[in-house]
């Protein structure tokens, strides 16, 4: 045991780490490294072409719900107005049956 964690009483919480450490499936695979600096060194690159294609798929997304809901309220005036465009020529044509 390290006299450093000796020293700082954390040897029984260093000691129940490592257990917990050593029954992860990943134990194995993280062991065989050096040092954190080369675990992050390799992670980091990872994170960040994952982090980098995440916001790229969020700003396509975005753009696409953007223009879909312009679409969408293009459509919805257009309808509203058809139908206001409508209802005028149902009204004058009841009111010209409705004189004769």
């Amino acid at each position: 045991m390290d006299q450093e964690l000796v020293d700082a009483r954390i040897d029984c919480f260093f000691s129940i780490l490592l257990s917990v450490m050593e029954e992860s499936e990943y134990y194995e695979k993280v062991r065989g490294l050096s040092s954190y600096g080369d675990l992050f060194g390799n992670a980091d690159n990872i994170i960040d072409e994952k982090w980098g294609m995440f916001k790229g798929n969020m700003v396509s997304m975005t753009k696409e719900k953007n223009e879909l809901i312009r679409n969408c309220e293009a459509k919805m005036r257009h309808a509203e107005i058809q139908a206001e465009k409508d209802s005028i020529d149902a009204i004058s044509a009841y009111k010209k049956i409705e004189k004769h």
